[in-house]
């Protein structure tokens, strides 16, 4: 940045250099006395920052802003261990904590270039001196304000700036918004990111002292730690304390990731004034950040929503946090007695109780600025921030227990909600970036779950409330999990919950029915058929005896045995139970239900294996028309009927019939459900045989067969089940 020639300097005192003093008589090099040889990388900034000095008339101003620890000072350094022969004849270091540090700063170069030939009154004389003797300094100068992290305590660095044409001004900060500080500069803003991942590797082994940086075991590390160089030094200084493998290290990291963080390198080049005081403190990345967190915490107008904000964020996956899930969130989806675990949110309401997406939006920038989320972007007028994976882990390790498991709650609450205004037609109706976006943020709450409940023994405040609505959310993702394909989670989740609703409300309840007839259908999905007839014998038992062999929710645990029965390929007791289900649901729900549809497609089903071709072109026929009739025709069902009459036609000789409803099909996942759904790979590849057939396209065939080994193990077996009543989840929300 280069300073404007016509900005009016601050009123200085009278005293100025004399001719004499304005000849500099030797070079001077006054900066840390820092060993850099573990400096790597870094070439490309150190190689902007030279063009910012050298593309303009000083004095020029770059500005090195990155987060903590990412070495913005050791990147200060090198450069000025570079430049030491030249072109500079002086360079002076500058501690740009705060004003104090910068007057003493300055009162040490006063010593240095006037070197006791005059005794000036005050610490305000020998700053005027200083900055007049650099004004009209006749050759090349560089000077370095390290560490100007906090503009709002110290707002008037400028004033400190000496102006030269021959003068070249590097600034470290961790503030993002350093534009707005001089607006009426021009220059360079240099952002420093992590390294690049060889130079992680490098740094790695050099800390570690280990021969096989190159490993993957390396490679996991340093993209565990995002390349982040304070956080590499730590773990490296760590491997070789420990004189521990690469291989362990991420079962120590996972293990003890708080003594691995905090750990402080000796001799280390990563060092800072902290609390005014005279002596430099090693910094490890925990002090580093708690920095910027004392910072937020003594902001102006604070109320201390931005801090329960960023802590918050720490318990949601860390790539894209969407302001959506807060402005879809309902306060009363929290029950009374933990009411206050989300009241705080109410604070980026308006007076009128709406979602104020400026306050939001403001909080983010305060963030942002102090360099604590990576980013935020506007997208369709909402927010949506990223978090450093590294911020993530400190955030949630400096946070105690109890509070823990409330902000896995809240963020639990936050999706559930979410979710809840996404479930459409039977099925979430959102975009496959959308999906891929929730799936990343419910894997994160599988993770919060182990981290902060299993490996605890501590019982969350209002133990049966508070464990009542976090397996009730659970039970939506499960849900969620199971529609996109992901069964392990979905079947991870009903287990639990079957466990503790056995537990907590007793057998026969009906939450832990359904929680039962759930795992069942999940493991319907694994493939372990035998372990889900186990369960659905047990839970037709209970609803016969409970509820009726007549009543709605036994012919749905009905329909679902007899679906396991067609993946036993016990085809006349799926066609038994099967007729038994849809003449009940015909009488007590009516041919229209969309259970009654669902008993008709699964019986479909058997009669194709069964190759009664005639009896299965008849049923799906009627189920199709009468989901078109009744606008059902955009939702994971319909394609299900879609793709299973299209397995029908094809079983009948009429390929392009076959063709077209499954390129329907396949267009439709594709576009819902995405490539890699289990259902978009099954319908995918039955066309693509389909059209090599009917081509003859021997290359077609032979892509096909990759396909094949993803379906069931005979190639035969066409058609899908349905879902079963996986919508009996919305009980256990309850």
């Amino acid at each position: 940045m280069s300073i404007d020639s016509d900005t009016e300097q601050r009123k200085r005192s009278k005293q100025r250099p004399t001719r004499s003093q304005q000849t500099p008589r030797q070079s001077y090099f006054e900066v840390p006395n820092r060993l850099t040889r573990s400096f790597v990388g870094r070439e490309d900034i150190l190689a902007r920052i030279d063009e910012t000095f050298s593309s303009r008339p000083g004095p020029c101003i770059a500005v090195l802003q990155g987060m903590g620890g990412q070495g913005k000072s050791q990147v200060a350094l090198e450069y000025c261990r570079r430049k030491r022969d030249g072109p500079y004849s002086a360079i002076f270091w500058v501690d740009a904590t705060t004003e104090g540090t910068v007057i003493g700063s300055f009162q040490t170069i006063y010593e240095h270039i006037e070197a006791g030939k005059h005794h000036l009154p005050n610490a305000k004389s020998k700053v005027d001196f200083v900055l007049h003797a650099f004004a009209s300094w006749p050759t090349s100068w560089l000077m370095i304000f390290d560490n100007y992290d906090d503009p709002n305590a110290f707002s008037n660095l400028l004033d400190f700036v000496p102006r030269g044409e021959h003068g070249a001004i590097l600034v470290t900060s961790r503030y993002a918004d350093f534009q707005a500080l001089f607006i009426e500069c021009s220059g360079s803003f240099i952002e420093l990111p992590g390294l690049e991942e060889d130079a992680a590797l490098d740094l790695l082994k050099k800390h570690s002292q280990t021969k096989d940086s190159s490993s993957d075991d390396a490679r996991t590390i340093v993209r565990r730690l995002v390349c982040h160089p304070l956080a590499i030094t730590q773990a490296g200084a760590y491997i070789r304390k420990q004189g521990i493998r690469l291989s362990d290290f991420m079962i120590h990291y996972n293990g003890r990731r708080e003594n691995i963080l905090k750990n402080t390198p000796q001799f280390s080049q990563y060092r800072k004034k902290l609390n005014n005081t005279e002596e430099e403190t090693s910094l490890n990345v925990f002090t580093t950040w708690e920095l910027s967190f004392r910072q937020l915490q003594s902001q102006p107008n604070s109320n201390g929503n931005e801090t329960k904000l960023l802590t918050l964020f720490a318990f949601f996956d860390e790539k894209d946090i969407s302001e959506q899930f807060f402005t879809e969130y309902e306060f009363e989806d929290m029950p009374a007695e933990l009411a206050n675990l989300s009241e705080w949110l109410k604070g980026f309401c308006d007076a009128d109780h709406h979602w104020d997406h400026y306050g939001f939006r403001n909080a983010l920038i305060e963030l942002r600025d102090l360099s604590l989320i990576q980013s935020f972007t506007e997208v369709v007028g909402f927010c949506h921030s990223s978090l450093h994976p590294l911020i993530k882990d400190w955030i949630q390790l400096r946070t105690e227990i109890p509070t823990s498991q409330e902000n896995c709650l809240v963020v639990a609450m936050l999706l559930k909600r979410f979710l809840l205004n996404s479930h459409n037609n039977g099925h979430f109706d959102l975009a496959p970036s959308a999906n891929q976006v929730i799936l990343a943020h419910l894997i994160a709450q599988e993770e919060n779950y182990e981290n902060h409940f299993v490996c605890q023994s501590k019982p969350p405040v209002n133990q049966k409330t508070f464990l009542e609505h976090l397996f009730g959310a659970q039970c939506r993702f499960a849900a969620f999990f199971s529609e996109k394909g992901s069964y392990d989670n979905a079947a991870k989740i009903y287990q639990r919950a079957k466990t503790h609703y056995e537990k907590a409300l007793g057998p026969e309840h009906p939450v832990t029915r359904v929680s039962m007839n759930n795992l069942a259908l999940a493991y319907q999905s694994q493939g372990r058929w035998d372990e889900a007839e186990k369960l659905q014998v047990q839970v037709l038992e209970m609803k016969t005896r409970l509820l009726g062999a007549e009543h709605a929710d036994t012919l749905g645990i009905m329909n679902n045995l007899a679906s396991t029965y067609q993946y036993q390929k016990r085809w006349k007791e799926a066609e038994e139970l099967g007729v038994q289900v849809l003449e009940v649901s015909k009488k007590i729900l009516g041919a229209e239900h969309p259970d009654t549809l669902v008993s008709m497609n699964n019986l479909v089903l058997t009669y194709l294996h069964q190759v009664r071709l005639d009896k299965a072109e008849e049923l799906q026929l009627q189920v199709v028309e009468t989901n078109k009739r009744l606008l059902r025709t955009e939702n994971p069902g319909a394609m299900t009927d879609m793709h299973n009459l299209a397995c029908i036609y094809d079983s009948l000789d009429r390929e392009f019939m076959a063709i077209a409803l499954m390129t329907v099909a396949v267009q439709w996942r594709e576009k819902n459900l995405g490539a890699d759904h289990p259902d978009t790979k099954e319908s995918t590849g039955f066309l693509r045989r389909w059209k090599g057939e009917v081509d003859g396209g021997e290359e077609d065939e032979r892509e096909e067969d990759e396909y094949e080994g993803e379906e069931d193990e005979e190639e035969e077996d066409q058609g899908e089940e349905d879902e079963g009543e996986e919508d009996e989840g919305e009980e256990v929300d309850d």
